[in-house]
C-alpha cells in the first residue's frame, strides 16, 4: 500500500531516512568547511558550530531514529552492508569538517573519524531511548551536553593545536 505512493523502496528510503540526513550533514558542511580566520584559544567557536551540527543531528534523528533500524534491515543487502553503504559515507564528510578546523582551536589529540561516529551514536541512541519511553528530547540541551561531553573535554586552553 504505501509503495504506491512512491516509485520505489529506494525512493521512500531516499526522502524518509537520507533527505534528513543529509539537512543535517549539509548544514554542517556549508557553516564550517572554512576554519574560522582567527584562532579561538577559547574554544567558542568551535563549541557553538558543534551544538549547531549535534542540535540539527538530533532532529533528524527525531524523524529517522526507527525507520533508520528498519531500513538497514530490509532490502537485499545485510544490515552491516546497507549501513556501510549508506551510513559511513555520513562519518567521512563529518570527519573532513572536523579535519579542517583543528587548527582553529586548542585541543588534545583526537581522532576525527571516530569522534564523528561517537557523535552520530549518542545522537541516534538518546533519541532511540527518549521516543522509547515516550519522552519528548530537548534538543538544545541534549546538544549542549553531548558537545560538553566531546568539545569541552579536549579543549586545553591556551595550548597550540595537537
Amino acid at each position: 500500500m504505501l509503495y504506491k505512493h512512491f516509485g520505489s523502496k529506494q525512493e521512500l528510503f531516499d526522502l524518509s531516512i537520507l533527505e534528513p540526513l543529509d539537512r543535517a550533514i549539509a548544514g554542517l558542511v556549508e557553516r564550517n568547511s572554512e576554519p574560522p580566520e582567527t584562532f579561538d584559544s577559547t574554544g567558542d567557536q568551535v563549541r557553538a558550530m558543534t551544538i549547531t551540527f549535534v542540535r540539527d543531528l538530533l532532529v533528524a534523528m527525531d524523524e529517522i531514529g526507527p525507520l533508520l533500524i528498519a531500513a538497514l534491515h530490509s532490502g537485499n543487502r545485510s544490515p552491516l552492508e546497507a549501513y556501510r553503504d549508506l551510513i559511513e559515507p555520513y562519518f567521512e564528510t563529518m570527519s573532513e569538517v572536523v579535519e579542517t578546523n583543528l587548527q582553529s582551536w586548542s585541543h588534545q589529540p583526537f581522532d576525527p573519524q571516530l569522534t564523528s561516529r561517537m557523535g552520530f551514536g549518542a545522537a541516534f541512541f538518546i533519541t532511540l531511548s527518549a521516543q522509547a519511553k515516550g519522552e519528548a528530547l530537548d534538543h538544545d540541551d541534549v546538544a549542549e551536553q553531548i558537545v560538553s561531553i566531546f568539545v569541552d573535554a579536549l579543549h586545553t586552553p591556551d595550548a597550540p593545536p595537537a
